[in-house]
């Protein structure tokens, strides 16, 4: 199976990370790309089971989410979509997830940083628990993409922590996934 993550932009003059990787763990595609269109392209051509979005799903005028807040007494942070950036980055998170959704792909919201802090591990660590290599320097946007993905994955193997509100549901990797490999 194919899975992939997306650490989203709020626009497309910036960089997304974009993984793909394979229930292996290999990694098939790892790239910065801009536009909606190319993102959607990839991903689509690959056709995964499950794409993971560093985005908010969800608008809101004001302030944090039901799930933030939820999340946020369990000590991790988010930026409140009241701020510019945030409403860009969810709207441009909606219209991907829901051309993806449209392609028949399940998509799921997901906090890279959320992630790592409830992992307790370096990015480096983690993928060396997990056996995944990279043979070159990656940026920090595809660093949050494979993470992403692997949340992709986790979710699908019942070994991610979902945290819900009314407002959304942000998925991450429960401690347990790192020992499956």
């Amino acid at each position: 199976m194919i899975f992939s993550g997306i650490d989203l932009a709020a626009s497309e003059g910036r960089p997304s990370g974009v993984a793909i990787i394979n229930s292996g763990l290999e990694v098939l595609y790892l790239r910065e790309l801009y536009k909606d269109e190319e993102i959607l392209e990839v991903i689509t051509q690959f056709s995964p089971a499950i794409v993971s979005i560093d985005a908010p799903l969800y608008t809101k005028d004001a302030g944090f989410r039901d799930v933030e807040r939820i999340m946020m007494k369990r000590g991790f942070r988010f930026l409140p979509l009241s701020f510019k950036s945030m409403k860009e980055l969810s709207r441009r998170g909606l219209r991907i997830a829901e051309a993806l959704r449209k392609n028949g792909i399940k998509v799921i919201e997901t906090h890279p940083t959320s992630c790592m802090k409830h992992l307790g591990l370096p990015f480096e660590e983690l993928l060396r628990d997990v056996g995944i290599v990279l043979n070159r320097r990656v940026s920090s946007h595809e660093k949050d993409s494979l993470i992403s993905a692997l949340v992709s994955i986790a979710f699908h193997l019942g070994e991610s922590r979902c945290f819900s509100g009314q407002e959304g549901t942000i998925c991450i990797i429960e401690k347990s996934f790192i020992y499956l490999f």
